[in-house]
């Protein structure tokens, strides 16, 4: 199960996501010790995407990112039902792997027709507590 993110989301939070990722994808078993181009290489599915797939709310003392969904991708790769898939949000320009989050494992075919869904992510931030 992956669920990571980059340095960058950690010091910079929601809005470098929201400001730097213009490219959704699934990938086959991240690893967090991944570079940019071993992730990238691991896509099996991918769209576009820009900031306003991003919506940012305050919720109480929290923060929800919330991701928009896409439908219909073509796959460019497969998937074994005993593979790990996540989605991946990247930034292609800076070459980073912005944020990883774990989704249901399951086949996914690369035949003439098949398509994918890439689900919609919801991430909450909770507010600093005191210790």
């Amino acid at each position: 199960m992956a669920v990571y993110s980059s340095s960058n989301f950690k010091r910079n939070g929601a809005q470098h996501l929201k400001d730097n990722c213009n490219l959704v994808a699934l990938v086959v078993d991240p690893v967090q010790s991944d570079n940019y181009a071993t992730a990238f290489a691991k896509v099996i599915a991918s769209t576009a995407y820009t900031s306003s797939d991003v919506t940012l709310a305050d919720v109480g003392n929290n923060l929800t990112i919330t991701t928009n969904p896409k439908s219909d991708i073509d796959p460019s790769g497969v998937a074994a039902d005993t593979d790990d898939i996540a989605v991946c949000y990247f930034d292609t320009v800076a070459q980073e792997a912005i944020l990883v989050q774990d989704v249901v494992d399951r086949e996914i075919l690369n035949g003439a027709g098949d398509t994918v869904n890439i689900p919609a992510g919801v991430i909450t931030i909770n507010n600093l507590v005191s210790v």
